[in-house]
Formats: C-alpha cells, sequence, structure tokens
C-alpha cells in the first residue's frame, strides 16, 4: 500500500516523498527575467516546508512568449547564475528541483514584450483579434526555445524539467481546437494539434539525455466549449508515454477564465470545493505507464492519502495551499493532520499584479472548511427585480441547485423590493431572508452604485448554526434598548452564537456605541458585532430591512452564527483620503457637533471643502466623511490609519450642527476624508 511520505522514482529522481510544490508565476523575478533574491529565498522557504519536489513556474524560454511582470525568464545564458543559486536553494533544503517551461503565445503582452503575440491561429478578444498566427519557422523556433530553456535548466543544476502544456497557453493552445484554427499539419486532427508539443519533447530529449527526467503538465480539459476534452486528453497522455515523457501532471482550465472574467473555466478557480480533476485523472492512470502528479482542490492530509492509496494518482500537487502555509508538508508529517489554511479563494495572485509579488491576504482561521456554516456570495447588474436576485442566487450557487438556509440579501433603493424577496423566497423555499438597502455594492463585476445593484451572501448549514431577529423601526428608540432586545432574541434561539451581523438603520442609532453595548449586555464583550449601517444611495434620509417576507423602514436586522471555525477580520477597504489638518470639537453634546475649530460645524465643514453653506446636505455626505485616528498599533491590522465615524454634510442640521456617527466629545480630533474612487475597491 504506498504511503505519502515513502521515497520514490521518477526516472532518475528519487523523492523523499509524494507532494509537489506546483508551479506558478510569483512575481517575484527581476524585470529582465533573471532571477532574483526573493525568489530564490520563496523557493529554499517552500522546499524547506517538506515537499519531495519544488517545480520552480512559469519560465518563459521567449521573451515574445511572456505574459506577466517580473515573470522568471530562462531564454537567456545571462539567466543562469541566478538560476544556479536557486536549484541550490532548493537543494540546500533538502528538496528536489524541476523547472517548469513555459510560452504563453496569444496571451503574450506586446506592450511588455514590444512583439506580436503568437499563436496557432488569431484570437478573438475583446479588443478584436488578438495576435497572429505561427509560421512554420517560428514553430521551430520555439521547439527550440524549449530546447534550449531544458539545457539551460539542466546547466543551472535542476533536476529535471516540465513543459507547460496547459492552461491554454502556447502548446495548449495548439492541442485546443478552441484556439487552434489551422488547416496544416500542426491543425484539424488531434494527431495533428498535438505534433508541436511532441516535437518539443522529442527535441528537449535528445538535447539533455535519457537518463533525464522530462514532466509535462496537460489539462484535463479547457470547460471552454469547443475546447480540448477529456477523452483528447487520454489520447495525448498516451502519445505522450510513447515519446518518453517520465511524468505527467494533470490540471485543468485556462487563461480564457481571466480574460473573459469567468471563475468557472479559470485555472486557479476561485473557492471551489473538492478535488478538481479526480474521475480524468483516474483515467488517465490507467492509460498511462509513468507517475501521475494531479492538481487542483487538494487542501487535506486526508484527500491526500485517499488519492494516492486508491490509485487515483502518484503524487499530490499543491500550489495556492503552499503560498498560504508553505510548511504544510513538515506539518502533516510531525502528526498536526488539520487542513490547510488555504480556501483557493486566489486573492494572493493580486499582490503580485500590483508588483509586490505573490503572497496570501488571509489571515489564519478565515473560512475554515470543517465548520459547519458553508457561505457563497453573488451578484447582479440586472435592473429587473426578479431577475437580479435569481442570478445573483445562481451566481453564488450555480444553476443547478439553489438550495439554501439563509440569504442575505444587499440592494440598493431602486430594486422593487416585493419582487425581489418574494422570488427569493420561490427561488429558495426553506430559506430564512434577510437583509437591507445599501449605497452600492460589490460584486464580480467590479463596485456597483446603480439605483438598482443587488448582492447575496448565502448560507448552507444547519439551523442550529444560525439566528436571525430585528427591530422594525429604531426611529425615537433608545439604541442601547434596542441593542438588548436584538441580542435576547438571538440568545434566545441560539445560546451558542458567536459572531453577530447586524445592519441598523445608520440615522437612528447615534451615538453608534450605544448599539453595541445593549448587544454587550446580553453576549458579553467577546462575542464581535460587525456589519454596516443602512442607508439609501439617493438622498441618505432613509433605508430599509428586511427580515423573512417583511419589509421595514428605519429599522434593524442581525444574524448570529453559531459556528466556532469563524473569525472576524476588521480590515478597512473604504477608499477613503485625507483633506487637510484635524479639526477639534469645540462644542458637542454625544453625537451632536456643534462647534469644530470655534466655528459653527456645518461651516467649517463646507469651508474646508470650499463651497457654499447653502449646498445640500446629501451631495457632499457620499463625498467626505468625518474620521477618528486609531492607535498606530493597529493601523495595520484595520488597513487603515483612519476609521470613519460617517456624519458630516451627510447628517446636517437646521441649527448649523452636524451629527458623528458615535460620540464626539469636546477636544476630540476629527479629521475630513474624501471619497477616493481609485481606492475604493483596491485589495478587495
Amino acid at each position: 500500500m504506498p504511503d505519502l511520505f515513502e521515497e520514490t522514482q521518477i526516472k532518475s529522481l528519487t523523492l523523499k516523498n509524494r507532494f509537489v510544490c506546483s508551479a506558478t508565476w510569483m512575481g517575484l523575478a527581476n524585470e529582465d527575467g533573471s532571477c532574483s533574491q526573493k525568489l530564490i529565498d520563496h523557493a529554499a522557504t517552500v522546499a524547506g516546508g517538506g515537499v519531495g519536489l519544488f517545480i520552480s513556474g512559469f519560465a518563459s524560454v521567449a521573451k515574445q512568449g511572456r505574459l506577466m511582470s517580473r515573470q522568471l525568464g530562462i531564454y537567456s545564458d545571462d539567466h543562469v547564475p541566478g538560476l544556479e543559486k536557486m536549484a541550490a536553494a532548493v537543494h540546500g533544503a533538502g528538496c528536489k528541483a524541476a523547472m517548469q517551461l513555459c510560452h504563453v503565445g496569444l496571451f503574450a503582452h506586446p506592450e511588455k514584450t514590444g512583439l506580436e503575440a503568437l499563436g496557432p491561429s488569431p484570437m478573438t478578444a475583446k479588443s478584436g483579434s488578438q495576435g497572429k498566427a505561427m509560421t512554420k519557422e517560428e514553430i521551430a523556433e520555439t521547439v527550440a526555445a524549449f530546447t534550449e530553456g531544458a539545457e539551460r535548466a539542466k546547466k543551472a543544476g535542476f533536476d529535471a524539467v516540465q513543459i507547460h502544456a496547459a492552461h491554454g497557453f502556447l502548446l495548449s493552445q495548439f492541442l485546443s481546437p478552441y484556439f487552434n484554427k489551422r488547416s496544416d499539419e500542426y491543425g484539424g486532427s488531434l494527431e495533428n494539434r498535438a505534433r508541436i508539443l511532441r516535437e518539443a519533447l522529442q527535441s528537449v530529449r535528445a538535447a539533455v539525455g535519457d537518463e533525464y527526467p522530462v514532466l509535462i503538465k496537460i489539462n484535463s480539459e479547457d470547460f471552454s466549449g469547443n475546447g480540448f476534452t477529456v477523452e483528447e486528453m487520454l489520447q495525448v497522455a498516451e502519445m505522450l508515454d510513447g515519446d518518453g515523457i517520465n511524468a505527467v501532471e494533470l490540471s485543468g482550465g485556462t487563461m480564457l477564465g481571466w480574460s473573459m472574467d469567468n471563475p468557472k473555466i479559470f485555472f486557479a478557480p476561485a473557492l471551489r470545493e473538492g478535488v478538481y480533476y479526480r474521475q480524468a485523472a483516474q483515467r488517465c492512470k490507467e492509460k498511462i505507464s509513468v507517475p501521475l502528479v494531479l492538481v487542483g482542490g487538494i487542501r487535506s492530509y486526508e484527500d491526500s492519502l485517499r488519492l494516492v492509496k486508491e490509485g487515483v494518482t502518484d503524487y499530490v500537487s499543491l500550489c495556492r495551499p503552499l503560498i498560504r502555509e508553505p510548511q504544510l508538508i513538515k506539518r502533516w508529517e510531525s502528526g498536526d493532520r488539520r487542513d490547510s489554511e488555504c480556501i483557493s479563494c486566489s486573492a494572493c495572485l493580486f499582490p503580485g499584479i500590483r508588483g509586490q509579488g505573490v503572497r496570501c491576504v488571509q489571515v489564519g482561521g478565515y473560512r475554515k472548511k470543517k465548520g459547519p456554516l458553508r457561505f457563497y456570495s453573488g451578484s447582479s447588474t440586472s435592473v429587473r427585480s426578479k431577475v437580479a436576485i435569481a442570478e445573483s442566487l445562481e451566481d453564488a450557487l450555480g444553476e443547478r441547485n439553489l438550495d439554501c438556509d439563509l440569504i442575505i440579501i444587499y440592494t440598493t433603493i431602486g430594486h422593487n423590493f416585493e419582487e425581489v424577496l418574494s422570488e427569493a423566497h420561490r427561488l429558495c423555499p426553506t430559506a430564512q431572508i434577510v437583509g437591507s438597502t445599501c449605497p452600492g455594492v460589490i460584486g464580480r463585476n467590479g463596485p456597483n452604485e446603480s439605483m438598482r445593484s443587488l448582492a447575496v451572501m448565502a448560507v448552507k448549514g444547519p439551523r442550529e448554526g444560525f439566528a436571525v431577529a430585528g427591530v422594525p423601526s429604531l426611529v425615537d428608540v433608545d439604541s442601547y434598548d434596542a441593542g438588548r432586545r436584538i441580542a435576547e432574541d438571538l440568545k434566545q434561539q441560539n445560546p451558542n452564537i458567536n459572531m453577530i451581523l447586524c445592519h441598523p438603520s445608520s440615522i437612528d442609532i447615534m451615538p453608534a456605541e450605544k448599539l453595541l453595548a445593549g448587544f454587550e449586555s446580553v453576549f458579553g464583550p467577546k462575542v464581535p458585532v460587525f456589519g454596516g449601517a443602512s442607508l439609501d444611495s439617493i438622498k441618505l434620509i432613509t433605508n430599509y430591512q428586511f427580515l423573512g417576507d417583511k419589509i421595514t423602514e428605519r429599522g434593524a436586522v442581525a444574524v448570529g452564527f453559531a459556528d466556532p471555525t469563524l473569525e472576524l477580520i476588521a480590515k478597512a477597504s473604504h477608499g477613503f483620503r485625507v483633506i487637510g489638518k484635524p479639526f477639534t470639537v469645540t462644542r458637542s453634546e454625544a453625537s451632536r457637533i456643534y462647534e469644530l475649530d470655534g466655528k459653527p460645524a456645518w461651516q467649517a465643514f463646507v469651508e474646508r471643502l470650499g463651497i457654499s453653506e447653502l449646498t445640500e446636505p446629501f451631495k457632499v455626505g457620499v463625498f467626505t466623511q468625518l474620521a477618528g485616528e486609531l492607535p498606530e498599533e493597529l493601523w495595520e491590522e484595520y488597513g487603515s490609519r483612519y476609521i470613519i465615524y460617517g456624519g458630516g454634510g451627510s447628517l446636517r442640521n437646521k441649527d448649523g450642527s452636524i451629527y458623528s456617527g458615535v460620540s464626539a466629545p469636546v477636544g476630540q480630533k476629527l479629521w475630513m476624508l474624501q471619497r477616493d474612487e481609485d481606492g475604493l475597491s483596491k485589495g478587495i
């Protein structure tokens, strides 16, 4: 019976266990493609974390074949010294090293390479035709580029090379009829479409010798309509086996998922559950005589062990889990078999895109998979209310099964609330429903502040995992008493609640700390309360809440979660920047501010903006807010130096006073913040 931590062989390569670090772009190379010290350090860290084989990723074999900034290169002899240091660092950490060789083909960026993108055929893109069909001479040059890249990798001390023929990059494009429209010997039949890949493999083999391990990465399928299929993959795998490949790594999906904003067909799908390509791997394993390496969705020791013991794969390949937790394999080997903390959200890519290097942006405990509750989100830009809620639920849960146990709805004020709720009840008849209006939502297509934007959070799990409560109105109601009443209702339903989401009417709870104190009087200080105040996006004078089939105005709703694996992450992303020096509160009563810097508060506020005192408050409040400064030790954790108290122009009184969202004692410093459009959804 195979064991995960037994010694194994791939050709002449001896590996200490069955875990592989799957190759990926890290965004840490130098701009010229050479290997930086940061990339070397990353490789050493992951290699030292316990994997048997580290595959350094996405090394471009040609300048014309680069996609990303700071992408590793292997198309020049000048790259070899840095690669030697990387190979030595991996070996020094007790791990074997392979170099992945890649050409991205049609997805290359001419503005980065200065050269036109090449592929089997031009690709139809949003901006029109993209790239040009390669000539036979260019195909021969590319085969030579893969060969020279392999020779450089071997010279640099790498123990093996991997030819990247997956994910919709050049060799994958030739395999796929979606990309390959050629009518010559490199297009049409599967044998013709596989020709360039086989020529590259045969040329690399001739250059590195029979004993040097050569691996391949191919797709199980493309998931893109008329693309590369599982049946074709099985035939190609057999061809490659016959041509002398030494191991096959199986993946799936393409770059089309990114360029078409369709995460379902992306090769690093976000938040998908389960082992992605298990069935395809099982079939492939039966067809080939060489070891199979499986990547995609493997985040637990149990899944890893099961896949190997049941003969689905010979090696378990991990990518995002090792970005989140480089020491994961060492942890598992020590006996700590908890699942990886990675949630496969793919948010690690965005720091790399911003030039900061790929890294996990989550914190420990975020959405652990073994909790009783599962969360799904979706959004819609449809202006038809029934369509919007249906599309949002389908976006969150998939089209086939909308069954869930709780729906939390966020909508701007233009939708027909009755239609939204009735359609939600029709589609999910057993789900509890809560929600509120808001100034806008952030969905898959970015921020949407139109009058009819809608998003949902759908929750699956046992009814004892949550409770819902609310009050129909906060108008002229003591905020402390309202918070206490909601908390008592939640606790009566479920005494095990450990986190509370609350959406109250912002214009009726000031100062907001009273509402929170009401919750704390029931649950104590250790149960966090989070959420946001409800507002409309017209004149900031009213808001609505939803509880079951009831619609209330200027009330509050809350959801209590009883799931000990949930952890609160207070990370600001408000997209506001400071204007000038802080105000000093010189006269106030609770959250009502009468004077700032010795002047009537509204006068001081509009003078800072350089506008007339006659300006309507709602025209100001959306773009400017008052904020307090957090203690310095909280800046990094919160993601901002300032915490918005609201108020400002949106809540001006006739006597020239304004409201803050919390109490504003005399002497307090308040900063004016102005909305920064570029920063509004940065990092989300």
